[in-house]
């Protein structure tokens, strides 16, 4: 129990969800972590890769990382990365 709340992945993904829909950027890489790692959501390489993508074009360095960290481990290619890895 966390303040007298048990702790829900899928909760926390629905708040993640929503900041990241306002555009909070850690909030996207958030979003991307729980795909990844099956954090609420059944695992996903790839949209882990779309939320990591949104969050990179945003500038957040750790999103930048792990989608060269997948493209690198699966080969997930996401349309228009390239240009985040060019700057």
């Amino acid at each position: 129990l966390v303040c007298g709340l048990e702790q829900s992945d899928e909760i926390a993904l629905d708040w993640y969800t929503k900041a990241a829909n306002l555009g909070h950027i850690t909030s996207k890489f958030s979003v991307g972590e729980a795909f990844e790692e099956a954090r609420g959501v059944p695992q996903s390489d790839e949209e882990a890769c779309l939320w990591y993508y949104r969050a990179a074009l945003a500038g957040d360095e750790d999103s930048k990382k792990s989608l060269r960290r997948l493209y690198d481990i699966a080969r997930i290619v996401v349309p228009g990365v390239a240009e985040i890895f060019n700057e």
